[in-house]
């Protein structure tokens, strides 16, 4: 039984010999990827099983086109939302310290769609992460990925921008909410993020807050900032992974603004079933 990739939008991830053709869509598909032949399977007419056939990667925005792939009897659609932005950090004065908040991580919705189910080209959205927030400023949140109406998940939630505080232990902060609401089989909210803590009097230290996680990524890490020195630490990690919130900031005494992270855009994953 075959266990290759159909395709991807973009550039070919892999030839192994075949030739590629690229759709009006964009999508870059094997010039015959499916070779549904009854002889070429053990298998029996009118059978319930599915065979699986590949996959299709949508990082971007397209259109799905099922009498692109003849012999289809069923795709499985796996929707990941964008993350949410962390927030940026305002300047600080002496003995101030400011804290940022991570995005919450995008949603996942998975759906398993029959061929009557799909209409002859189904609409396929991928999220963009939420942008990161300027100096003080909260992060923009996590776009809605979908296939058609049939699967959505929705973006996280944008963190919150940092607070100037001259005074210790503060937290204060909530953090950003993961996406939530999407539509399909199976529904898995994104992750929320953590809560920035900053402690001490003189020596400032603290955990920049931790970007949420979503189906595809685990929680974006957090940096632990600490000593005297001024100037701004404790930068929270991008996310590279779809559907991640970015991480927060943490600036201290006498720092310059800081713009917020990006969050990771979302995916859309179709497997091909015959």
């Amino acid at each position: 039984m075959p266990f290759n990739r159909l395709g991807v939008i973009g550039t070919p991830l892999v030839s192994y010999g075949t030739n590629w053709v690229r759709r009006d869509s964009g999508l870059w598909v094997a010039e015959e990827p499916l070779n549904l032949k009854k002889e070429s399977y053990i298998l029996k007419e009118g059978r319930s099983a599915y065979l699986y056939m590949g996959t299709l990667y949508f990082t971007s925005s397209a259109t799905f086109k099922k009498a692109d792939y003849p012999g289809l009897r069923a795709v499985r659609v796996i929707c990941v939302g964008g993350g949410g932005g962390g927030g940026g950090n305002p300047s600080t004065g002496s003995g101030e310290a400011a804290a940022s908040v991570g995005g919450g991580g995008g949603e996942c919705a998975i759906k398993f769609l029959l061929f009557d189910d799909l209409a002859a080209s189904e609409s396929v959205t991928v999220g963009s992460g939420g942008s990161g927030g300027s100096a003080g400023a909260a992060g923009g949140n996590g776009g809605k990925s979908s296939f058609g109406s049939h699967c959505v998940a929705n973006g996280g939630k944008g963190g919150s921008g940092g607070i100037v505080m001259s005074s210790f232990p503060v937290t204060g902060e909530q953090g950003a909410a993961g996406g939530t609401g999407g539509t399909g089989d199976l529904v898995i909210p994104g992750g929320a993020s953590t809560v920035p803590l900053m402690v001490g009097v003189g020596v400032r230290q603290g955990f920049s807050s931790q970007g949420g996680g979503s189906f595809f990524a685990p929680p974006t890490g957090s940096r632990r900032m600490g000593g005297n020195a001024t100037g701004s630490s404790g930068t929270g990690e991008p996310a590279n992974y779809p559907g991640g919130g970015a991480g927060g900031l943490i600036s201290r005494s006498g720092a310059n603004a800081t713009t917020g992270l990006r969050g990771a855009d979302g995916v859309v994953i179709v497997e091909v079933w015959a």
